[in-house]
């Protein structure tokens, strides 16, 4: 993944919903209507690897495809390229919590 913001889609069981993140020398930023996330990745071998903390905006929204919690780990692996990764993300917190991120590609920063 080259640094810059992306496009994200998180797809759970609930439905699909969007947001941004940003990706710059390691760490990574997203958001989205009910959640922020912060944390760090590396690309090994073509595969995108994180893990990001989870931090509710909005009580009152209720998660589309997140736990209902307010403050959780997200760990996220998947293949990945200069402009793209698609991730497989589970919550330690959370057995059985299994979502979808699809990112591509929309600008430098």
């Amino acid at each position: 993944m080259r640094d810059g913001i992306y496009r994200i889609w998180l797809n759970g069981t609930h439905g699909k919903t969007a947001g941004v993140v940003y990706f710059k020398d390691g760490d990574v930023l997203a958001c989205h209507r009910s959640y922020a996330f912060v944390g760090r990745f590396i690309v090994q071998f073509g595969r995108l690897i994180a893990q990001v903390r989870c931090k509710r905006l909005n009580n009152k929204a209720k998660p589309v495809n997140m736990p209902d919690c307010d403050d959780f780990v997200l760990h996220a692996e998947g293949p990945a390229g200069d402009e793209f990764a698609v991730l497989s993300c589970t919550a330690p917190d959370f057995p059985g919590f299994k979502m979808g991120f699809e990112i591509t590609w929309h600008s430098h920063a």
